[in-house]
């Protein structure tokens, strides 16, 4: 049985995690989806999010990655993104 603790149970808390690096993984707009409904729920107290050198476009940009970064946590206080890394993507100033 999992431990309670106020309203939410330990199992359900995000990971205590400061940086999510998904570099190099060939995640493209069909998997970025999967990636940023983790990060906002199990990686919500990262920092740091690297997605370079993937194969993310101007649509996984605009629809997804801002998906990330909009009402990034909705478990932690006070954490935000500072640190997200794009660079070896197929991103181009519509994405951007």
């Amino acid at each position: 049985m999992a431990k309670t603790t106020g309203f939410q149970t330990e199992r359900t808390k995000p990971f205590p995690i400061t940086e999510l690096d998904f570099s190099r993984n060939e995640i493209g707009s069909e998997g970025i989806s999967a990636v940023v409904q983790f990060a906002r729920t199990q990686g919500s107290d990262a920092t740091v999010v690297n997605l370079s050198k993937n194969r993310l476009d101007d649509a996984a940009a605009t629809e997804e990655v801002t998906r990330l970064v909009k009402n990034y946590s909705s478990f932690s206080q006070n954490s935000f993104i500072s640190t997200l890394l794009l660079a070896g993507n197929n991103i181009g100033k519509a994405g951007a």
